[in-house]
C-alpha cells in the first residue's frame, strides 16, 4: 500500500529517533508501515516518495504531520491514579507551596486536568501545571477543553459538577476554575529548554 519500501521504514526509523527520541527497535519497525499509511491516506499523499519529497522541502511542516500520527496519545481522566495519590501524599506531608508541575508529554490534557482535581478536592489552590506536547493536533484539542463521555469513567459525579459544563453537542467543556491552573505549550523533550524555575513534580507518562 502506497508503495511503502525498506528505504522508507528505516528512514522513518532514523527520523523519529533524532527528532523526537522515539527508538523503534528492529523487532517494531513493521509497526511503522500501517501508521505511515495512515498518514499517506489521510494527508492525501499518492505514495511515500511524495511524502518524504515534502519532507525535504518543508521539514517543520512534515514534523508536526509525522508527531500527528507517530506519537502516543491515548488516554483518559485518572488514569494511573497512583501518580496523583503521591503527588497529593508528598504535596500534604511537606506543606509545599507556590507548587510547580509539569506534564511532559500532556497529549489532550486529560493527565493535567487530573493532577488539578487531585490537587483542588483536597483545597490546594496554590500551584501551576505546565502541560506540554510535540503535536499541535493534541493541544489544539486541549485548548479546546471539551471531552467526550469515553474520557471520564473514572470522573466522580462530584467532580463532574464541580469542573465541566454540559454542552448542547453531548461534550463536557473544563471550567474556568480548573483551566486557570494550567499553562499548555507545544515543546519537543529532544530540544535544549530552559525553565526560569524547577518543578517540584515532572509527569513524563507516554515519554
Amino acid at each position: 500500500m502506497h508503495n511503502i519500501q525498506t528505504k522508507h521504514i528505516e528512514a522513518m526509523r532514523n527520523l523519529l529517533f533524532e527528532e523526537f527520541g522515539i527508538h523503534v527497535s528492529d523487532l517494531k519497525a513493521g509497526n511503522i508501515v500501517p501508521k505511515l499509511s495512515k498518514l499517506l491516506l489521510n494527508e492525501k499523499y499518492e505514495n511515500a516518495d511524495d511524502f518524504f519529497l515534502f519532507l525535504k522541502k518543508d521539514f517543520s511542516a512534515a514534523k508536526i504531520i509525522i508527531a500527528k500520527y507517530f506519537t502516543t496519545n491515548h488516554t483518559f481522566f485518572f488514569r494511573e491514579e497512583d501518580h496523583f495519590d503521591f503527588v497529593l501524599k508528598d504535596v500534604v506531608e511537606t506543606k509545599k507551596t507556590n507548587i510547580a508541575i509539569w506534564s511532559a508529554a500532556s497529549s489532550t490534557g486529560e493527565e493535567a486536568y487530573s493532577i488539578a482535581m487531585t490537587l483542588l478536592d483536597r483545597g490546594i489552590k496554590d500551584f501551576k501545571i505546565l502541560a506540554s506536547d510535540l503535536d499541535k493536533t493534541v493541544l489544539k484539542h486541549f485548548n479546546e477543553g471539551e471531552y467526550g463521555e469515553s474520557r471520564l469513567s473514572k470522573v466522580s459525579e462530584k467532580q463532574r459538577k464541580r469542573y465541566f459544563i454540559e454542552t448542547r453537542t453531548g461534550f463536557v467543556r473544563v471550567k474556568n476554575d480548573l483551566r486557570k491552573h494550567i499553562f499548555i505549550k507545544n515543546l519537543n523533550l529532544m530540544d535544549d529548554l530552559a525553565f526560569e524555575k524547577q518543578f517540584d513534580y515532572i509527569f513524563c507518562r507516554n515519554v
